[in-house]
């Protein structure tokens, strides 16, 4: 998991300096979706809800962006810059692929083999771990 980590953050950083270009506001923008976002997004349900430890590097990354899209200093707090950008933070994108993921699952629109992880799961252990039990009780309501 922090090899992954890792090499996203090494990614991300890289696209500052394409983003940091004296560019107008809106066009960060555009950047910031396509060469900072997709990698936040690639498999965000597998490794986003790791440690924070491991997660603070990525966070303090996409803050240092949106403050460049929004042309302010390196100290102001981000919660209104993200909200003005309306761009959602990293903890917010990883509840909504989660939400999917668990959409998905309700439905049955997952493919068989993803299903047949968590059948196999349950039918390994005869207990529940957390996850299970959350899955249990969030998909059974």
């Amino acid at each position: 998991m922090e090899p992954h980590i890792l090499s996203i953050s090494r990614k991300i950083s890289k696209s500052i300096g394409i983003i940091s270009q004296g560019l107008p506001k809106t066009s960060l923008h555009c950047l910031y979706y396509s060469l900072v976002y997709p990698y936040l997004m690639y498999c965000i349900s597998v490794w986003g809800s790791t440690h924070q430890s491991n997660l603070s590097r990525v966070i303090i990354l996409q803050k240092k962006i949106t403050r460049i899209i929004s042309k302010v200093s390196f100290d102001p707090h981000t919660d209104v810059i993200f909200k003005e950008q309306q761009i959602l933070k990293f903890a917010g994108i990883n509840l909504c692929q989660i939400g999917k993921f668990m959409y998905l699952f309700k439905k049955g629109l997952l493919p068989n083999y993803v299903r047949d992880m968590f059948t196999l799961e349950s039918q390994l252990h005869s207990h529940y771990n957390k996850i299970a039990t959350f899955l249990h009780t969030s998909l059974s309501n």
